[in-house]
């Protein structure tokens, strides 16, 4: 399926819906942004509303502004990356691109020191030193970090997932879910450690290999000063250190 494609069946969704897939934010007693969409609290003039870009997050106050932001990303894309060939819109997002060629990451995390190419991942990794999580589903109330996380939250509860592989009957919620899916088709691994230059199928895999070179572990363990790089690894260490020890 052609991205042109996936983008027209995206804007179909939007101008048919009965209920429009729209974000209320508003301040609950704690001081914690709810965000729900309309049809799960009802709006007041007080709540500031957002439509949120599927694609690329972007947020929008009017249906007809996010329609016409949809098109831009259908438009020809004429600028190509000298390395990859993937090509670009704008010069802008071309220059965003290319600093995953040179590794270039001038965006410091000051609690860990790790760096990031976007100020936007940076903010969102942050997050995580602080436990701050501003942000609260209106249907579960689980709270989360950052808005682009609640809006991939909310897609667990919509089951709107506009990406359909090519290979097989699967659709996805989002479009980088789809390209590791389908690896798993091409068996290609496009993820390449820059420290290392070892290939991964799942960008969720480099990720973790990642921590291996910088010593980031942010699961902590409440009992001890232990703590890891995955949550499975504390799980464990908890059951077999901290269990025990409650038996004693």
């Amino acid at each position: 399926m052609s991205r042109t494609t996936v983008y027209e069946r995206y804007i179909k969704h939007i101008e048919s819906s009965t209920q429009d897939s729209k974000y209320t934010i508003s301040r609950s007693s704690t001081g914690a942004q709810i965000i729900t969409e309309d049809n799960v609290i009802a709006s007041t003039p007080t709540k500031q509303k957002l439509y949120i870009c599927d694609i690329c997050d972007g947020q929008y106050l009017q249906k007809d502004s996010l329609i016409s932001h949809i098109k831009n990303h259908m438009k020809e894309r004429k600028i190509e990356c000298p390395t990859c060939n993937k090509r670009f819109l704008k010069i802008a997002h071309l220059k965003l691109h290319i600093r995953i060629h040179t590794g270039e990451k001038q965006f410091k995390c000051n609690v860990c020191h790790r760096s990031f190419a976007r100020l936007d991942n940076l903010e969102m990794h942050s997050n995580k030193h602080t436990g701050k999580k501003q942000f609260k589903c209106g249907i579960c109330n689980v709270s989360i970090s950052h808005i682009t996380l609640l809006k991939r939250h909310h897609k667990t509860h919509t089951g709107y997932r506009p990406y359909k592989c090519d290979f097989c009957p699967k659709s996805f919620a989002r479009v980088d879910n789809l390209k590791d899916h389908t690896n798993t088709h091409t068996r290609e691994n496009q993820y390449q450690c820059s420290i290392c230059d070892k290939y991964f199928t799942y960008k969720a895999l480099l990720k973790r290999h990642n921590m291996i070179h910088t010593g980031y572990k942010p699961h902590k363990c409440d009992f001890c000063n232990e703590s890891y790089s995955r949550s499975d690894n504390l799980k464990r260490h908890i059951k077999r250190i901290h269990s025990r020890e409650k038996q004693l």
